[in-house]
């Protein structure tokens, strides 16, 4: 007898016990109905989705640390937006977000001038998840860059695992990021001749 597929990443205390997501078994079409079902559940606790807001700052590369990561995601996202990949500063610094969220599945409130964490334990902020979310839905929207819907999936679980801590507007902001996540997964499944 067959056991009913479940998608198991968004929950748990994900800041403190983080999934790896390495050696997940495949399990086809019946894994992505379960993580859209899923998807689907938790953004209906929210009435009136949001849209991202606008950026509060224009892009400007790093010049001397601590790198707030609040003031770099804003410049993240006038830099998505404004379509600066062709600066290799913005670009550079796009593509140190992702590897750094991938690898540690945590954001920091301040870096170093190496990238690192400069307070190790000043990573629960959620209001940092949230934006950076909303930087990775727009670059997937903007040049269907695969890497940024691979951790918008993945900063998803965090939040949808932590949504008794959002406030309301921000839970409004991740039911906006839940229906575009799932718009994204279905047409690149399409594209790919997938059927969910």
């Amino acid at each position: 007898m067959n056991e009913a597929v479940t998608y198991p990443y968004a929950q748990g205390d994900l800041l403190d016990d983080r999934h790896t997501y390495q050696y997940s078994p495949y399990q086809g079409a019946p894994f992505l109905r379960a993580w859209r079902a899923q998807r689907e559940v938790v953004g209906a606790e929210w009435a009136e989705p949001i849209a991202p807001p606008p950026a509060a700052r224009t892009f400007e590369p790093k010049r001397n640390p601590p790198f707030r990561t609040e003031e770099r995601l804003e410049g993240m996202m006038d830099g998505v937006r404004r379509g600066l990949w062709s600066d290799r500063d913005f670009a550079e610094e796009y593509k140190t977000w992702i590897k750094k969220f991938e690898v540690t599945k945590r954001l920091f409130k301040e870096y170093d001038a190496r990238f690192r964490a400069i307070d190790k334990t000043a990573f629960r902020e959620l209001g940092l998840y949230l934006r950076f979310a909303e930087v990775m839905e727009a670059a997937y929207r903007s040049v269907e860059d695969v890497p940024a819907l691979n951790a918008l999936l993945k900063v998803n679980d965090t939040l949808i695992a932590c949504r008794r801590h959002l406030p309301r507007e921000h839970g409004q902001r991740l039911a906006w990021l839940i229906k575009a996540e799932i718009g994204h997964v279905e047409a690149l499944a399409r594209n790919r001749s997938v059927t969910l």
